[in-house]
């Protein structure tokens, strides 16, 4: 609690509140591997398909028990599968520096920024904010058509609480509607296929 204490303290200054996520490298890749095996299971059915797809168009006469035995158009989804595994690698180890080193979420004034800079929002534009079971933040910002919804994982967020209570004070000061649903286990399943997406 002291430590989280001192970095609230240590980033806290003119550009506002940082909040930084905490996990160990360990945690971090094995919460990962069910998520980039689902992104590889994905890119291999949609390549799959690609290659069948190619193979009917490409070949008059398509036999699928040939196309089964090995003989297609394109190369082998092994190769493909080969480069897709280094690639997520090389991403989530990207993604572990970034979490380490960037404010994941940041308060100001004029704003709420998330996901380490990658989504901002000004405050005037924020039409409602939920946060569901202290886990799922969900902003839809934007004005008439323009509506924009943004789903953000609060997972390993340090000062949590300190956090949640903050964005809900800013929220009554400017007459954004907040509300606190609890978790449901499609929010659940949802913010799983988000850290696929992401």
């Amino acid at each position: 609690m002291l430590e989280e204490v001192k970095i609230m303290k240590k980033n806290k200054g003119i550009s506002g509140e940082n909040y930084f996520k905490d996990i160990g490298k360990s945690t971090f890749i094995l919460e990962k591997i069910p998520v980039s095996i689902v992104g590889i299971l994905f890119f291999f059915c949609l390549w799959t398909m690609t290659d069948i797809i190619l193979n009917i168009l490409i070949e008059g006469d398509f036999n699928i028990r040939r196309y089964l035995s090995g003989d297609s158009v394109i190369i082998d989804p092994e190769i493909a599968l080969f480069i897709l595994f280094i690639l997520f690698f090389f991403w989530r180890r990207g993604e572990y520096r970034s979490i380490k080193g960037k404010p994941f979420v940041s308060l100001t004034k004029e704003k709420i920024v998330l996901n380490f800079g990658k989504h901002s929002f000004l405050w005037d534009h924020i039409q409602s904010v939920d946060v569901e079971g202290e886990r799922k933040l969900r902003i839809i910002a934007g004005k008439n058509k323009k509506r924009k919804k943004q789903t953000t994982d609060l997972k390993w967020l340090l000062s949590k609480e300190d956090f949640i209570n903050r964005l809900k004070n800013n929220c009554v000061e400017k007459n954004i509607p907040y509300h606190e649903p609890n978790l449901t286990l499609s929010s659940r399943i949802s913010l799983f296929f988000n850290s696929v997406i992401e």
